[in-house]
């Protein structure tokens, strides 16, 4: 079997996308801080001629002169953007996503749709795999076959979870386990639905033992359910 690919179509749609929205691949950053995350830039060739370096010769073109269009990278042999594989692209697509590059969390999340809607087409997709300071650092990689498709509870559209990055952390746990480790991935379900229990509760003003497990946390918002109508519940 041949191994999945990103079309041509697809990696056009990618970058359309950025150019049309105006999103700059750097972020916060600039050009050259953006590309080391990635890349040995001093090993990598410059013009050869008056740059030696391809750090050198993105600082000139992208720094001093500012001559060069956004979308150069894309094209550009050395970063192997275009290249045949895939993962090279959705390294780069991941690294924009990240905490340091972008700092608001909403474009992130913005971002991060857009471009798993494209993605999705060819059966890739990107993926929180760790967190820092509660914001996801993501990876890039075929999307889990796992029932067909990688969960997403849409966590942000329920106006009950007033926070639900903890409920996030737990969901992306279960993604990961899923493929590499099924045993772990049954224990973040159990933790998520005792997340979502005890804010149940919380909100209702249900108070219960801090240490309870779930059978009796599951046992306490059934009659609750029992007795409150779901939107009174916020969900």
């Amino acid at each position: 079997m041949a191994p999945q690919q990103l079309t041509v179509v697809t990696r056009q749609r990618l970058i359309d996308l950025l150019v049309a929205q105006k999103v700059w691949w750097w972020g916060a950053l600039d050009e050259v801080r953006f590309l080391e995350r990635l890349y040995d830039l001093d090993a990598l060739e410059g013009d050869g001629y008056r740059r030696l370096t391809a750090r050198e010769d993105i600082w000139q073109h992208c720094i001093n002169n500012d001559d060069w269009p956004p979308e150069w990278v894309f094209t550009d042999s050395r970063f192997g953007l275009s290249s045949d594989s895939p993962q090279p692209l959705l390294n780069f697509l991941a690294e924009m996503l990240h905490p340091v590059v972008r700092r608001d969390p909403a474009e992130v999340q913005r971002l991060a749709e857009e471009l798993n809607d494209i993605l999705s087409k060819d059966g890739f997709e990107l993926y929180p795999t760790e967190y820092i300071s509660g914001l996801p650092v993501y990876a890039g990689g075929p999307r889990a076959s796992f029932h067909g498709a990688r969960p997403d509870l849409k966590f942000e559209s329920r106006p009950l979870l007033t926070d639900p990055r903890v409920l996030h952390e737990h969901q992306e746990r279960i993604r990961a386990g899923l493929e590499r480790d099924p045993a772990a991935a049954i224990a973040s379900c159990k933790e998520l639905v005792e997340s979502l229990c005890k804010i149940i509760l919380e909100r209702q003003d249900i108070e219960f033992p801090p240490g309870e497990d779930l059978p009796p946390l599951f046992k306490r918002v059934t009659t609750l359910l029992g007795r409150v109508s779901k939107v009174d519940l916020g969900l």
